[in-house]
């Protein structure tokens, strides 16, 4: 009798009972090849997605921060230094204009308001959360302080801006890359006779698309270019753009015009005033063809914009004054600067028919420039009836999503060109028969 052993051994090394194994064998390899593959594909594509929502997440607090900064340096800006009711309304103000801030508070001289009165935070004298060389934070999460949340908050908060500083450095690094290789692109927002909605000339807006593909919101990488200097080189390149593209065009088109942004320290260098006539001379463009925008923000050395802005304005162009109502500008300032067209934020436009606070603040600042003789541009008009009520109260041109999203180039010159045919074609329907 064979011992089992060599009973087994018989049965196993039979061909069937081999291949059977080895088919099992191979499946479980091939079970567990494509688990793996699997559990790598799902880790990359989680680590993907983590990604991109940190990205976000970082676009998102450096919005935050950004709007704190300029919130707390215009606040320092200003001359009221007690709580009164004009610093209750500039605390309102910064609520209004920044949707990042919840409440703004001024504390000193044994005195405490805020932009919500009857509902402020205010919590029982505490030392900052968290202390800056120039101002200091208070984290108000509970009703109740908590010193070991507002530590880990500090703690959190000290790890996100560090995070964000780097991402900071290394955007600024990619943006230099950008414009050293001409990577910017310019768009133009056509601007509208509110009258007889034509085309009159348009914005030229800058565009970043990134090396992966994703565009660049200007609200992130204009006041990053502004802190480091690139901005100069970046109002440098879209004139020169917008002369390489479009000055055969405005030559065909005398009427047309097409304005550029100037940063504040555009606005406070004389540079611009013989760069862009050494580049209209070129171009062989008008000086008229070409206007220029400034923000209130750029006008905080107002002696200095004065000089600059009347140099161009010798020269034949246009100024404008852009987000007018969002500044601290006032009209002692306003009478002084050699402006020519007040535009009105979009902010004061969205607000037109609703029961807001700001809803008549459109209106005020355009009879406000019929009074200086002004012209007045409403940004940012999407719906038929802010056009129609603008135009009604005085407005004398206006662009938004209304008539025309931002264009290429070729898009804005095709736009210009299908109303011109279009005017023609009413010309000659007009005409008496032969």
């Amino acid at each position: 009798m064979q011992p089992p052993l060599s009973r087994w051994r018989r049965t196993l090394y039979q061909p069937l009972p081999v291949a059977i194994l080895a088919g099992l064998l191979s499946a479980c390899l091939f079970v567990l090849a494509s688990l793996w593959l699997a559990a790598q594909q799902a880790q990359r594509a989680e680590q993907e997605q983590m990604k991109v929502q940190g990205e976000r997440f970082l676009q998102r607090l450096e919005q935050v921060f950004g709007q704190l900064h300029e919130a707390l340096d215009k606040l320092e800006a200003q001359p009221l230094r007690g709580c009164d009711m004009a610093m209750v309304e500039t605390l309102r103000q910064i609520n209004f204009r920044y949707r990042f801030i919840y409440e703004a508070a001024f504390i000193g001289g044994g005195q405490r308001c805020s932009s919500w009165p009857r509902q402020n935070s205010f919590g029982p004298e505490r030392p900052a959360d968290i202390v800056g060389q120039r101002q200091s934070y208070w984290l108000n999460s509970t009703d109740q302080p908590d010193d070991n949340l507002a530590a880990l908050l500090s703690l959190l908060c000290g790890v996100l801006a560090y995070y964000a500083m780097c991402r900071r450095q290394s955007l600024s690094g990619e943006l230099q890359g950008a414009i050293r290789r001409r990577e910017l692109r310019v768009r133009y927002q056509p601007l509208f006779d509110l009258a007889s909605r034509r085309c009159v000339g348009a914005e030229a807006l800058v565009r970043w698309r990134r090396t992966d593909g994703n565009m660049m919101s200007p609200d992130l990488f204009i006041p990053l270019a502004e802190s480091t200097g690139q901005i100069r080189d970046i109002t440098d390149f879209m004139i020169e753009q917008v002369l390489a593209q479009q000055s055969a065009f405005l030559r065909a088109n005398p009427e047309l015009y097409i304005s550029i942004n100037l940063a504040a320290c555009d606005v406070g260098s004389p540079r611009i005033a013989p760069l862009t006539a050494a580049l209209l001379a070129r171009y062989q463009v008008p000086a008229r063809q070409i206007a220029f925008e400034v923000t209130e923000h750029g006008l905080a050395d107002i002696q200095a914009a004065q000089e600059v802005l009347g140099q161009l304005r010798a020269q034949g162009h246009r100024i404008l004054i852009d987000d007018f109502g969002t500044g601290y500008s006032s009209l002692a300032y306003l009478q002084a600067l050699p402006a020519d067209v007040l535009k009105i934020d979009k902010a004061f436009v969205d607000a037109l028919g609703h029961d807001a606070a700001s809803s008549g603040v459109a209106p005020h600042i355009v009879h406000m420039a019929q009074a200086l003789q002004l012209k007045v541009v409403a940004e940012g008009i999407e719906h038929e009836a802010q056009a129609l009520f603008l135009a009604s109260e005085g407005a004398h041109y206006g662009q938004g999503w209304l008539f025309s999203r931002p264009l290429t180039a070729a898009r804005f010159r095709d736009l210009v060109a299908g109303q011109l045919d279009l005017a023609q074609a009413l010309n000659d329907e007009t005409l008496p028969a032969a």
